[in-house]
């Protein structure tokens, strides 16, 4: 297995970062959505968000198996919504308005 640290292992968080091949076959968003509400235990599930950006530096974009990188497409991260401590109802509103407004701005 090759090391996080190769510089020729593509990875995952320099794609997100904006790292993409020449001519993109598309683009997609990545939205946090870091919720800690609808949580059963304090499990802190609001930190997924970071987490997960973080942990895609131990990942590469290749899939051996496909084959296929993900580099291909184009990936714009969108942040973080601020919906740490909102209702569940409220949040449903929060991603709709997002939605619209991402949409209509792509358009």
């Amino acid at each position: 297995m090759l090391s996080n640290t190769d510089r020729f292992w593509p990875k995952a968080s320099a794609w997100v970062e904006g790292k993409h091949f020449e001519n993109p076959l598309g683009t997609i968003g990545l939205l946090g959505v870091p919720l800690s509400k609808g949580s059963i235990t304090h499990s802190r599930c609001d930190l997924a968000p970071s987490a997960i950006r973080s942990a895609l530096q131990k990942f590469s974009t290749y899939d051996f198996n496909i084959p296929c990188d993900l580099r291909a497409v184009e990936v714009v991260d969108l942040g973080d919504l601020d919906v740490v401590d909102s209702e569940l109802v409220l949040l449903m509103v929060v991603l709709l308005r997002f939605c619209f407004r991402t949409a209509t701005i792509a358009a």
